[in-house]
């Protein structure tokens, strides 16, 4: 068993022992009104470009690839069999005793199973590799219901990473006819095509997936699991909680944010009060653990990261609603973090100085807060903005 799996275990017994407490939400109190401003203020832009690489990249991928020096071509399908019909939810039962509808299911692949094939091709058109699964491999990453529901995606390439030596895919699953949705995260090794993870990338209610590559790219965090060469992957999901997300803070520390599920009466379930941790990605340490709430996306039960990078000020900037409070942590000793009340910290006022940088946090009431910087003190202003009508 691997330092890294060992802490996994221990992260768990950390948090029930933490003590747990209802979670409680509130809203950042507005300023008045001669300071609500509908619109950005005018002046220097913020660098807020994280300094580490994400998978999926935002822009679009070439399925050419260099491995090792030769030129390949990634390709994948995916197809409807049906044939093997899956068993399925009432929501599709009712589809059995019509035919016509029934032929639409078998027809799209809703209730039946599907072959996804993924390839790697050398120049010369011969294979390097052929991977083929189905949807019941998928089951145990995203759950049984959702997965037989849905209608094939095609998996989406998402490039190579040469120091895990893995070619990566998203596969995504809607329910037919819903807006259940969610996408898996798929890691083929580059030179035999075997899986070497195939894991929840997210929750199509969540905030976006920040998965990142450290500066050596040996290790990948995703906001589900910590990937790295040469161990087995580590799961960072707990039971009745709720990953609200993952940030990479420096090349070996990583931070795991955690918020509470709900119960069968749709009632949140006892959270602990110091819910993010900051792990050590190198030897598996729970290096500290303290409070940060999450925020809703407004979207079904979804969760987000109040957060921001800046560059010139190498701090990550988190906003905790629920306690109005903002937690700053210096990529070089993240260990050094910095709880700031909102209320305690001078409102902005005009003009903006010249050292000052204007940026936001894109999450929940984070999208109403806008904050300045002093790239030089590394002082803090803020300013709340009136909500868009």
């Amino acid at each position: 068993m691997t330092k890294l799996h060992i802490c996994a275990i221990g992260l768990l017994w950390a948090l029930v022992l933490a003590g747990c407490e209802p979670s409680r939400q509130r809203h950042a109190t507005p300023a008045d009104d001669s300071q609500r401003l509908a619109a950005a203020s005018p002046g220097a832009a913020a660098d807020t470009v994280a300094p580490f690489a994400q998978v999926p990249p935002l822009a679009a991928v070439p399925r050419a690839v260099q491995i090792d020096g030769q030129l390949y071509r990634a390709e994948a399908t995916a197809r409807a069999d049906a044939h093997r019909q899956l068993i399925m939810r009432d929501s599709l039962a009712g589809h059995l005793a019509n035919e016509a509808a029934l032929n639409t299911l078998r027809t799209v692949g809703a209730g039946y199973d599907a072959v996804y094939t993924l390839r790697l091709r050398r120049a010369d058109g011969r294979e390097q590799f052929r991977t083929v699964l189905r949807k019941p491999d998928f089951f145990a990453a995203l759950g049984q219901e959702l997965v037989t529901e849905s209608v094939p995606a095609t998996p989406v390439f998402c490039g190579y990473l040469p120091r895990l030596h893995v070619l990566a895919y998203t596969v995504w699953f809607q329910a037919y006819d819903t807006d259940w949705a969610a996408s898996a995260l798929l890691l083929l090794d580059a030179g035999t095509g075997q899986v070497r993870y195939l894991g929840l990338n997210q929750r199509a209610e969540d905030q976006p997936a920040e998965n990142r590559l450290t500066p050596d790219g040996r290790t990948l965090l995703t906001r589900y699991a910590v990937v790295a060469a040469g161990r087995k992957p580590v799961a960072l999901a707990l039971p009745d909680l709720l990953v609200a997300g993952t940030r990479l803070i420096s090349a070996r520390t990583a931070l795991v944010v955690y918020d509470h599920s709900v119960d069968e009466q749709g009632l949140p379930r006892p959270m602990p009060r110091a819910n993010a941790l900051l792990l050590d990605l190198v030897d598996g340490r729970l290096l500290t653990r303290f409070h940060l709430g999450a925020s809703r996306t407004g979207y079904q039960d979804g969760r987000a990261v109040n957060y921001q990078y800046l560059a010139p000020t190498r701090t990550h900037y988190f906003f905790s609603p629920d306690d109005e409070t903002l937690v700053l942590i210096p990529r070089e000793k993240p260990t050094a973090l910095r709880r700031l009340r909102l209320g305690a910290l001078p409102k902005f006022r005009l003009p903006q100085r010249p050292a000052e940088v204007r940026f936001r946090l894109p999450a929940g009431v984070g999208q109403h807060l806008a904050l300045f910087a002093d790239t030089v003190t590394g002082t803090l202003r803020y300013q709340l903005l009136k909500p868009v009508q």
